[in-house]
């Protein structure tokens, strides 16, 4: 449990530092609180992929397609 604490707290301070790429991003952690870092990062990293291909003025790249629930995803389908 401690080990697992800590590897979150890690990716934690990657997601803050906004290193979405880091590969530490990729060790998938047990149980519910590691699957909402997985989905926060996969959720993240969507958004960032959005913004690069609206700020690339790229309006029918396929990830613009992706829907989310939430505010970034909001902001993210009105910039289109």
């Amino acid at each position: 449990m401690q080990s697992q604490l800590r590897v979150l707290t890690v990716q934690a301070n990657l997601i803050a530092r906004d290193d979405l790429n880091h590969p530490g991003l990729n060790e998938k952690q047990e149980g519910e609180l590691g699957d909402a870092f997985a989905e926060m990062v996969k959720n993240l990293r969507t958004f960032a992929q959005q913004a690069q291909a609206i700020a690339n003025d790229d309006l029918n790249n396929p990830i613009l397609l992706i829907e989310g629930k939430g505010v970034l995803s909001g902001a993210s389908a009105s910039m289109v």
